[in-house]
């Protein structure tokens, strides 16, 4: 256990068996037994201030993974509050400033992505970030500083252009090596210690996420051994997200589908995304079943993530089976929707497909999710059947594109290099998003053979398009290329 005290003095700041049992609960998102942890503890050690951190957690969780209205309104609201009480508390202790850094973490998250407010959120991120410089100056062996501290250094290189106001604003710097070189100590000794190991499934959410996204590491079996080594780790739905996000970015698209159906009942509930990510896996492999994942989605999820995605893929089900008619009906419900109110990348590309009144190609549809799901020669011979005098201009740069990303990964990178170039150049004056993504996929074939200068030019050039779909993710990925060779 971390710092069980069994008599607590006045306003004291420690963890107890109570608030170690609440904190797991919430990250389970089992919201029952982390309230009923914590009204132990009130009656136990009512002065202990840690029950403000974990209840932030808690309500953190809860407004990510459910975009719960209610954990959102407590987090905007009890926040003050609860930084207060922490405060008062616990003053030589290092949980101190570290409990309130979290706090503010917490708020920032959820009010840029709630609240629509980059601005507040950005001067919330600055608060978290100088609590914990400060606190690991303090206390330089205070190992939870590095939990947040390794995010924050990853992804300080990554912000996107348009948001470079508020990465000066913050003032962090580091690197995705260094972020993640600091997380693995968290969780190399959260397993060595035990006082630590209430960090360790926090650890490998937030590493399985940045070696996939940013760092592009691809030892895919030691990071799926570094998740399903935790015991129960099928009941944990943190630990399921990170597992499906391992095997997505491996293309393990068999392994997926039969860990997601496992889980949609009883993980699915607690993070409804589960739910979709079951119903992309399905779509990837062609099965029409993919449908009553989104129609569940659709129907139990309250929350604005992924709604206005769930209905393109309902509408790329109908093209697939050769249903336009179906295609344009069901996509028509989303057409009048507003982009800058979406969500995600993700939403954003389903109302511009709505708005634009062209339907898919259906085997160029088939190719490019074939191949999202690592199904390369399904998707090569979708990619052969189609009539090439019948495409238009956006459909022929898109199959040159799908081609090129499939000798990519089938190891052909000499036939793949000037399909790729041929796409950018013909796309760079367009308004579609296929040179971005091949500007980014040169990046990266370079960076792989060891060739960091000629990864520099098109990593650079990524970031010259403007204007096309996706383009944060693919900004942000661009960055983090850019980071990873910064001194090669």
């Amino acid at each position: 256990m971390v710092l069980v005290l069994p008599r607590l003095g006045k306003a004291e700041l420690a963890w107890t068996p109570h608030t170690l049992a609440a904190y797991k609960a919430c990250l389970e998102l089992d919201v029952a037994e982390c309230d009923r942890q914590l009204a132990l503890e009130r009656r136990a050690h009512p002065e202990n201030r840690m029950m403000a951190l974990v209840e932030s957690q808690r309500d953190f969780l809860l407004a990510i993974a459910q975009e719960d209205e209610d954990a959102i309104d407590r987090i905007m609201q009890k926040s003050p509050d609860r930084i207060r009480m922490l405060r008062e508390g616990g003053k030589k202790s290092p949980y101190q400033r570290l409990g309130i850094a979290e706090i503010h973490f917490h708020s920032a998250v959820v009010t840029i992505r709630s609240q629509n407010s980059l601005f507040n959120g950005t001067l919330e991120l600055r608060k978290s970030f100088l609590l914990l410089e400060e606190n690991r100056k303090l206390y330089p062996d205070f190992l939870p500083n590095l939990k947040l501290l390794g995010l924050f250094h990853a992804v300080s290189g990554t912000i996107p252009r348009n948001y470079q106001w508020a990465a000066s604003l913050l003032g962090f710097r580091g690197t995705i090596g260094q972020g993640i070189d600091e997380l693995n100590r968290v969780f190399n000794q959260s397993g060595n210690q035990q006082k630590w190991g209430y960090l360790r499934e926090e650890c490998i959410v937030l590493l399985s996420y940045l070696e996939t996204r940013l760092a592009k590491k691809t030892d895919w079996n030691r990071m799926l051994e570094r998740v399903t080594q935790h015991p129960d780790y099928t009941t944990r739905p943190l630990l399921v997200f990170a597992a499906s996000g391992i095997l997505s970015a491996a293309g393990r698209n068999d392994s997926l589908i039969r860990l997601l159906e496992l889980q949609a009942s009883a993980t699915g509930k607690r993070i409804p995304y589960l739910r979709y990510a079951l119903g992309i896996a399905r779509l990837q492999n062609l099965d029409p079943v993919a449908a009553t994942d989104f129609s569940a989605y659709l129907k139990f999820y309250s929350g604005k993530a992924y709604r206005q995605s769930s209905i393109q893929k309902l509408a790329w089900i109908k093209a697939i089976a050769g249903d336009l008619s179906g295609y344009t009906k069901t996509l028509e419900v989303i057409r009048t929707s507003d982009i800058d109110d979406c969500m995600t990348d993700e939403d954003k590309a389903a109302v511009s497909e709505a708005q634009k009144g062209v339907a898919p190609q259906p085997r160029l549809l088939k190719a490019r999710l074939l191949f999202d799901g690592g199904y390369y020669t399904r998707a090569a011979e979708q990619v052969s059947l189609i009539p090439v005098q019948q495409l238009s201009k956006e459909q022929q740069l898109e199959r040159t594109y799908r081609l090129a990303r499939i000798r990519d990964k089938s190891g052909r990178t000499s036939e793949a290099t000037p399909l790729y170039t041929t796409v950018f150049t013909e796309g760079k004056n367009l308004p579609y998003v296929y040179a971005a993504n091949a500007a980014l996929s040169l990046g990266e074939l370079y960076e792989r053979s060891g060739n960091p200068a000629a990864a520099r030019v098109w990593f650079e050039k990524t970031l010259e398009l403007r204007h096309h779909e996706y383009q944060n993710s693919i900004d942000q990925k661009a960055r983090a290329g850019l980071d990873r060779i910064r001194n090669r």
